[in-house]
């Protein structure tokens, strides 16, 4: 799955440096900025749905984390319902946005 590592490439080509948390989390640091970043694969035979687990997973570690953002990232699509799950904080990036948020992550 390439999507998580076009993330992290975007962020580190912004000026973050990524530091790994676990195998699918990482936190993103620039200056006062700080980035929780966490990716869902694809597994063979699963449904290829962002599930609802995903979700709580993400905004429980995000909510423990000290990062002033988060982002999952997934190549998976996500369901227009979990998107309702975003906040100010909180980003989900499937498949569907990523290229809206390659363009973005460059503009001041």
């Amino acid at each position: 799955d390439a999507a998580p590592e076009l993330v992290r490439g975007l962020l580190r080509a912004a000026g973050y440096a990524i530091e790994d948390l676990a195998d699918d989390t990482s936190l993103a640091l620039s200056g006062g900025d700080s980035v929780y970043v966490r990716s869902v694969p694809p597994a063979d035979g699963e449904h290829p749905e962002l599930g609802e687990s995903d979700v709580e997973a993400f905004l429980f570690g995000l909510a423990r984390s000290s990062a002033n953002q988060g982002i999952l990232v997934t190549a998976k699509l996500v369901p227009f319902h979990l998107y309702e799950r975003e906040h100010g904080k909180a980003r989900l990036l499937g498949r569907q946005r990523l290229p809206g948020f390659a363009r973005s992550i460059f503009r001041p």
